[in-house]
């Protein structure tokens, strides 16, 4: 999944439950929104709850990043 991220500049991914993936989006959301310039990503869930379980783990990674890293930003 990560090879086809850094592959392709716009992807469509299915996901099956209970493989981690999600985190692996919540991760490389952030990563973009950082760190590249005027970024704009998303994601389309099969409903909001869905949704909030991904803002969720975004704002966990945030929350919980080395304070090292506050340099670079």
């Amino acid at each position: 999944m990560l090879a086809d991220m850094e592959a392709v500049a716009q992807l469509i991914e299915l996901k099956s439950r209970q493989v981690g993936g999600s985190w692996g989006w919540a991760a490389r959301l952030d990563w973009e929104a950082l760190f590249t310039h005027d970024y704009l990503g998303g994601m389309i869930s099969a409903g909001q709850g869905e949704t909030n379980d991904l803002l969720g783990k975004c704002r966990f990674i945030i929350q919980n990043l080395p304070r090292d890293i506050y340099g670079v930003l």
